[in-house]
């Protein structure tokens, strides 16, 4: 921590600042310096920093109050709930020790076939839900404080909303025949994002042209 100082009118010899918690002090000799770099603080905490000039008799004391900054650290115990199939409910705590500045939380998100999305979240609130989601797709969270100096460590967890039946169909299918009375069917698989969970099975079902309706068909 850089202190600076201007010196006073009728000069000095040195100056001695005063430092606490910690119960430090520096001495600088000569009345033409206006600076100081005070070595081994701790990050985060508060500090009272009171200095005086000195010639034959020491000055009044000056007192000021400063903090040392960093990113913030950290979040601890971050969790997930299921909300409903569109919708995950994200909760932390605030980084420790509890002397990180944390001007407001960035969570970013995103799952296998869905864009990468963020939301900010103000510094009094620990918790947000994420709406608008595919279902049953699996999404990787990340929670990370921000203040003035930049973006602290991310941590991660993954959640997944709650599944539903599938909307879509599967891609590309091909049937081609292997005798008189067999057929081989080909597909793809269904979009991810018309999934809407992990695909278990397909039925297939099939129909003479001259027959009606549909036979049961089996389930591969």
């Amino acid at each position: 921590l850089m202190v600076g100082w201007i010196s006073p009118s009728g000069g000095a010899d040195g100056y001695v600042v005063q430092y606490s918690p910690g119960g430090g002090s520096q001495l600088v000799e000569g009345g033409g310096i206006g600076n100081t770099v005070l070595n081994e603080l701790s990050l985060g905490l508060e500090y009272q920093i009171r200095m005086f000039a000195y010639r034959d008799l020491p000055s009044e004391l000056s007192e000021i109050i400063t903090v040392l900054f960093d990113v913030p650290g950290p979040v601890t115990s971050l969790s997930v709930e299921t909300h409903s199939s569109s919708s995950i409910l994200v909760y932390w705590q605030h980084p420790g020790p509890s002397y990180f500045i944390v001007e407001y939380y960035r969570v970013t998100y995103n799952g296998l076939c869905d864009d990468i999305s963020s939301v900010l979240v103000e510094n009094n609130q620990q918790e947000v839900l994420l709406i608008e989601l595919v279902p049953g797709l699996e999404y990787s969270i990340s929670v990370e404080g921000v203040n003035n100096i930049g973006s602290g460590e991310p941590v991660t967890i993954t959640g997944r909303p709650y599944e539903e039946a599938p909307i879509g169909y599967p891609e590309s299918v091909v049937v081609s025949g292997i005798n008189s009375s067999s057929v081989f069917v080909k597909w793809g698989d269904v979009d991810c994002t018309e999934s809407n969970g992990e695909i278990t099975g397909y039925a297939v079902q099939f129909f003479s042209m001259e027959d009606t309706p549909f036979s049961e068909g089996s389930v591969v």
